[in-house]
């Protein structure tokens, strides 16, 4: 899409000019990517439609202070998984739960939480809950919607338990 011929990309793949992070994404003139630039690579390398998602979004909205690899996107569609990205297959997205932090698409709040409920430990759990709550992210009633809505999720018995004291 900038006009780059394949003859162009191959040139400047072998001078370091770009460094290639999945088909089609690169990085230009470094070899490192910052975690944010990690999580913007890999929606770029899905596509549209795709949302940062799981422990990837709970970091992305500053609920934890590490980014675990691999970064984790949700798609409506099956898509086929890479190493370096964990792909979840979500047909059941609302509209909802779609948003953008720092101009990176991501799951919004409630449905982060949901998705993260369904493998983090209880106390990891409450601590993301309690971070969101302090940073003004938590919305109750989203996340009681969510839980009603999403019927069989991994993760609904868990936040409904985990948010009894809300």
């Amino acid at each position: 899409r900038l006009g780059y011929t394949d003859d162009m990309i191959d040139h400047d793949l072998e001078t370091g000019r770009l460094q290639a992070w999945h088909r089609s994404v690169f990085a230009v003139g470094h070899t490192g990517l910052s975690p944010h630039g990690l999580c913007l690579a890999a929606v770029l390398f899905r596509g549209k439609g795709a949302l940062i998602s799981h422990q990837s979004a709970i970091w992305l909205w500053g609920l934890e202070t590490k980014l675990e690899i691999p970064v984790h996107v949700s798609v409506r569609w099956r898509g086929h998984a890479q190493e370096a990205i964990g792909l979840h297959h979500c047909p059941a997205l609302r509209d909802e739960d779609a948003t953008e932090t720092e101009r990176i698409p991501v799951t919004a709040v409630p449905r982060t939480l949901l998705d993260y409920a369904a493998d983090a430990k209880r106390p990891r759990l409450e601590r993301a809950i309690d971070k969101a709550d302090r940073l003004d992210l938590l919305d109750l009633a989203a996340v009681s919607r969510i839980t009603d809505e999403v019927r069989g999720h991994r993760g609904r018995g868990p936040l409904r338990r985990a948010m009894v004291i809300y």
